[in-house]
């Protein structure tokens, strides 16, 4: 079993999948999962097997893998403890080399269910079947339009692959990255990892065409160098975000009971993801603004930031967080001081962060973030208090007063200087190859508007808070230094 690269694309790419203990009963997981395949609209061949219905949604059902006409590439086994060697032989019968287990009761439950385990994926070996799981949640492969997993949901397609040892957390992921503007290439929920490992799948992501960014969550690993050395090698080529459960005694007490996870010092862990140039995530939040950032914006030269912002407290919640990041908010120079003088109000702050006091005339916004990025001493910006330009202008236009006193063309002004504040960010970034982290309000984040869409056109995503700007450009200033440090190296 030497090619794990081959041996997993049946995961990925089956031209057949036969589910094992597929049912009509939606309190079964057999149902559930055999409806969101067939809703993912897979396109090859789907045999439920289920020894007491002739047919489910319409496909004629089989009593036996050997019943179904032609090669399986891929069988999920949904089927009590005591009946999954017999199907798992049947499968090798066969000649399929693609398990996906979700049945659960197996490490996580104790001793017995290790040794449970350990004959279970014994079997499989001999057989020549690679085992995801067992208790898993499935897997998604949106290039072949595979969503044999559990969640009722089917992921947006995207560049963006999971791999998760919590089905859950898989889940919430994906759905919270689709959310936020990114789409799923694939989802693994790798469960107890009997046989493939989290290991496997970020390797073979690696080189995945489909794939240009890796999440992944993480309880435990029995092969804790074995994971960081292959972080470190697929970190260079593409980002990797994870996010380490079980950092303290409570929580590896609540891992080692979930997928029987072995979860070792946190600190250690935490510095040699750091060195492997993995950007590591306390939440989901944190893991999805980093995505957001490492996906839309360009690597930046280094960690010197320039702050622009349309209300002075902002700019101050700004300072901080950026600093508290490690980041600098590097004070100007007199002659980027000079040319900011002649095109801003009097009454700016002369500082960074540079603070307009809401003072800027329509259009005008191109000219202050093309100053501060013509500075070499400037690798990034942070731009904040955008957005609203929409929100004021429809309530304008909508008030019951609105024709009066030129009050439709106001409106329609607030509404076009947003647009320009959106195209401007585009066409600057393109041209300086630096990152502008725009920060909204969460009216804004949330809302819709031109603004909004015409930044979601280029893939350029939004930052609810500077806090939230902060980690997020962090992150891509720690990966930059990374992969400069090892193309160098």
């Amino acid at each position: 079993m030497s090619d794990t690269k081959s041996e997993l694309t049946p995961f990925f790419a089956p031209r057949s999948v036969a589910i094992v203990g597929a049912s009509t009963t939606f309190a079964k997981w057999g149902a559930i999962i055999f409806h969101n395949i067939l809703l993912g609209g897979f396109t090859g061949g789907i045999y439920p097997v289920n020894r007491n219905q002739p047919d489910i949604f319409g496909l004629p059902a089989y009593k036996n893998l050997s019943d179904i006409p032609g090669p399986v590439d891929l069988v999920m086994i949904i089927v009590p403890t005591e009946k999954v060697i017999e199907v798992l032989n049947e499968a090798g019968d066969k000649g399929t080399k693609a398990i996906i287990l979700i049945t659960a009761g197996y490490s996580e439950t104790g001793d017995n269910g290790r040794r449970l385990e350990e004959e279970t994926i014994r079997v499989a070996r001999q057989r020549g079947m690679r085992v995801l799981g067992p208790n898993c949640m499935g897997i998604v492969s949106m290039p072949a339009n595979l969503t044999a997993w559990m969640p009722s949901y089917i992921p947006g397609p995207g560049r963006v692959s999971i791999v998760s040892q919590s089905g859950n957390m898989g889940y919430s992921i994906a759905k919270s990255i689709v959310k936020r503007g990114l789409g799923v290439a694939r989802v693994v929920s790798s469960g107890n990892e009997a046989d493939l490992t989290s290991v496997d799948f970020i390797n073979y992501f690696r080189d995945d065409p489909d794939t240009d960014m890796i999440l992944s969550y993480i309880e435990g690993v029995e092969d804790g160098s074995g994971l960081l050395a292959s972080l470190r090698r697929v970190s260079r080529k593409k980002p990797v975000i994870v996010i380490k459960a079980g950092s303290t005694g409570a929580g590896a007490r609540a891992s080692a009971s979930h997928t029987g996870a072995m979860v070792g010092s946190d600190a250690v862990f935490s510095a040699a993801l750091q060195s492997s140039g993995v950007i590591r995530a306390h939440d989901i939040e944190e893991m999805t603004d980093c995505a957001a950032a490492l996906s839309s914006q360009p690597i930046p030269r280094g960690n010197r930031v320039g702050v622009i912002t349309l209300g002075g407290g902002w700019g101050v919640m700004a300072a901080d967080a950026l600093a508290r990041q490690g980041l600098d908010v590097i004070p100007l120079k007199s002659e980027t001081i000079d040319r900011l003088n002649a095109i801003l109000p009097p009454y700016w702050s002369r500082s960074n962060p540079v603070d307009l006091v809401a003072g800027l005339k329509d259009g005008d916004f191109k000219k202050p973030l093309r100053t501060l990025l013509e500075s070499d001493y400037i690798d990034s910006l942070m731009l904040l208090g955008i957005g609203y330009g929409e929100m004021r202008g429809r309530y304008i236009l909508d008030s019951p007063y609105s024709g009066n006193y030129d009050m439709q063309q106001i409106g329609r002004l607030f509404i076009r200087a947003d647009e320009t504040t959106a195209e401007a960010i585009i066409g600057l970034m393109d041209v300086y190859k630096k990152p502008i982290i725009p920060v909204v309000d969460q009216a804004v984040m949330e809302g819709e508007s031109r603004f909004k869409e015409i930044l979601r056109e280029k893939d350029i995503l939004l930052f609810a808070s500077p806090l939230r700007g902060a980690v997020a450009l962090s992150a891509l200033v720690r990966y930059g230094q990374y992969v400069n440090r090892t193309a160098t190296s």
